[in-house]
């Protein structure tokens, strides 16, 4: 999972891509770890999202965010954290 989703995201940065993001069952606790070990975070909940009526959580990765990190700590400022996204911000 990791190497695919690395190599996603490489492909992603390198076509343009701000950001992404996803929907996981809000049960799923591997998959929420592995995506947050992965740089995503959790924004938001769709309720009874499954046709089971499970939730599911929304979670987002800023990939412009990322490289303003590294930019910004190559130069010595302060790392700038992903701010929350909104709904407009993900094209919704």
């Amino acid at each position: 999972g990791t190497a695919l989703l690395s190599a996603l995201t490489a492909k992603l940065t390198e076509e343009g891509i701000r950001q992404m993001h996803l929907e996981v069952r809000k049960g799923n606790a591997g998959a929420i770890a592995f995506y947050e070990r992965m740089g995503y975070s959790v924004f938001s909940e769709i309720r009874q999202y499954y046709a089971d009526g499970e939730d599911a959580l929304m979670l987002a990765r800023c990939f412009e965010c990322n490289r303003s990190i590294e930019a910004r700590e190559d130069h010595g400022s302060r790392p700038h954290h992903m701010e929350e996204l909104d709904q407009t911000d993900l094209g919704a």
